[in-house]
Parts: structure tokens; sequence; C-alpha cells
């Protein structure tokens, strides 16, 4: 399968996807759908997301909209945290400015460049949004937690603004 879902930490509750080369729009659904399993199994305790994108050549068409629509719909248990994607390349940062400008994404949504470094993110943001945990439900993710996540970042090539908003790590 393009995308593969398992937990990456069952302790910490983080969720990794492993997206291949080439994936469609249905690839994406299923993957959902796993990691709504994956959350759920959690309840009442957060859990967070980190998408390996590292080896990603292509984006099926109308993915953004997709995944915009997918969190103006709401359809997230309660104890979803945050979403945090792993790349280094362009056209995944570009992608990327389109989330950050999105009221529905800008705060669920967050760029590294490592698997590492994501981990790390996750961390931070439990602690910027004053949950550690727990919860995680639509009020996740407010400006003073991009702001304090902010603070001590070491990919310099992210900490420029895109649109204004700041980017992760």
């Amino acid at each position: 399968m393009p995308i593969t879902v398992k937990r990456y930490d069952t302790h910490n509750r983080i969720i990794l996807w492993q997206v291949g080369s080439r994936w469609d729009l249905t690839d994406y659904y299923t993957a959902m759908q796993d990691t709504a399993s994956l959350v759920s199994a959690h309840f009442p305790q957060r859990a967070d997301v980190l998408i390996d994108m590292q080896h990603t050549l292509i984006f099926p068409s109308n993915v953004i909209q997709a995944i915009i629509q997918q969190h103006y719909d709401g359809n997230f248990q309660q104890n979803y945290g945050v979403t945090v994607i792993v790349s280094t390349a362009p056209i995944v940062r570009s992608l990327f400015s389109i989330f950050s400008a999105s009221p529905f994404t800008r705060d669920r949504i967050l760029l590294t460049s490592t698997v590492e470094k994501g981990v790390e993110v996750i961390q931070r943001r439990r602690l910027a949004d004053g949950r550690g945990s727990s919860g995680g439900g639509s009020a996740t993710g407010t400006s003073m937690a991009r702001s304090q996540l902010s603070i001590g970042q070491t990919d310099s090539r992210a900490s420029a603004s895109v649109g204004g908003l700041p980017q992760c790590c």
C-alpha cells in the first residue's frame, strides 16, 4: 500500500504514516480510517500523527482540498491532536504554505525536516497546548501555542514565515 499506518510509539501515542513515492486519494482516505481506529484506541488520551513524506514524488490532484475539507468538517476523534509532516522537499513545503494559510489547518498541521524533530514538535506542542498527554479536540492549537513552539527551533530553513504565519521545525 502506498501509505502505511502504524503505531510509532505506543507510550507516547504517536501514529506514523509512511507515505510511498506514489499514492492517490483512495490511499489517503484509507489511511484516515486506519488512523481513526488507532486514535480511538487511545481515548481519552491525546494521540498525534506523524506523516513521513520523505519519499513522496507526486501528489494526487485535489489532495489539498480533501485535507482542508476533512479539517473543515471536523471528522476527528475528540482526542486527535496535531499532524506533523516530515519532509524537506520543496513541493511539500509549498503545499504546507497552503495549510499554514487555512484557518482550518494552520493550527493542526505542522512541518519538520526529520522524524526525530517531528516527535520533539509533538511533545512541545502538547506542552504548549497545556494539555500534556490528554485532550486534543478542535480547540487544539492557538496562536500562543504556535509562538511558544517557534522558540528554540533548530531548522533555520523552516523558521521563515509563509503568508505571515510561522512555520514549524
